[in-house]
């Protein structure tokens, strides 16, 4: 599902995107990456408010802290 993700965002269905990462999360509920990703997608569909939902799920990964806090930047 992520590299369906990732191709459907190269072509610039978002989306397509955005239902393929809630199938990787649906399957790996704790993935701090997938929800950093979908969190990046529900921001360019904006969908912000869900967008940051998904960055405090993001945040549980001490290693994406820095990637974490420059895409809650860009919601204020």
């Amino acid at each position: 599902q992520r590299l369906v993700a990732k191709l459907d965002v190269e072509r610039a269905r978002f989306e397509d995107a955005a239902r393929a990462t809630e199938a990787a999360l649906r399957a790996d509920p704790r993935s701090a990456s997938d929800h950093l990703a979908y969190a990046q997608l529900l921001i360019h569909l904006g969908r912000r408010d869900d967008a940051a939902r998904e960055l405090d799920a993001a945040a549980a990964d001490p290693a994406l802290a820095a990637k974490v806090a420059r895409v809650r930047a860009t919601l204020r």
